[in-house]
């Protein structure tokens, strides 16, 4: 369906569009659009199942990847969520308490995350925000630390020698650089992979870079 020549938009419980001329005459078209409930009750919890048999506490961040599977910052129950395409509700990772652990699902820990992305090869990325860190959770579920001292400041630099002040949003592009929002700091930083070689290995480095600063 294509327009041309927009003239106004009308918001209500619906959006209707006057359009002055279109390849079929003069017209106006209208979108229904309606809001419903994928996931959760209103009563905050961190109970998994389907649909409204789940429940979330202050969810924050939400992404999805290829296959439409829902990843959701359960950011009070310090817990990443999964959501399936039937609305299912699993805890993808995180022990439920908050603090700082790497390991396998719910051996692992957070402490109030808020951003969450994911890249082209499902793996997921979490602003783990009073850990002061980036974590990076494989398709597996196993949590690892990708940069972050865990100890709040403002440091560009490799994996752990880097730090951040409360990092909020977190995003991955294309290529596999992953941006983040640094809340705190009013930075938006960068980190990107480098890879470095030995005699006879080859591996990749994480760097964390400054990418505009109002500092």
């Amino acid at each position: 369906m294509k327009f041309k020549f927009y003239l106004s938009l009308a918001f209500g419980a619906e959006i209707a569009i006057a359009e002055s001329r279109s390849e079929e005459g003069n017209e106006t078209r209208a979108f229904f659009t309606e809001v419903s409930t994928f996931a959760g009750s209103i009563s905050s919890g961190s109970v998994d199942g389907n649909g409204s048999s789940a429940s979330f506490k202050y969810p924050y961040g939400i992404t999805v990847d290829s296959n439409g599977i829902v990843f959701v910052a359960d950011s009070r129950n310090h817990i990443i969520r999964k959501i399936n395409s039937t609305g299912y509700v699993s805890t993808f990772a995180g022990s439920g308490s908050y603090g700082y652990e790497d390991g396998y699902g719910s051996s692992a820990s957070f402490k109030y995350p808020c951003g969450i992305a994911v890249g082209s090869n499902g793996t997921v990325f979490v602003a783990d925000t009073h850990n002061h860190m980036i974590r990076k959770i494989d398709s597996t579920g196993y949590v690892t630390t990708l940069a972050g001292s865990g100890s709040y400041g403002y440091k560009d630099g490799y994996g752990s020698s880097a730090s951040f002040k409360y990092p909020h949003g977190v995003a991955v592009d294309s290529k596999g650089n992953i941006f983040v929002a640094d809340s705190s700091n009013h930075l938006i930083r960068v980190i990107t992979n480098r890879y470095t070689t030995s005699n006879t290995t080859a591996s990749a480095v994480t760097q964390l870079i400054t990418l505009t600063s109002t500092r």
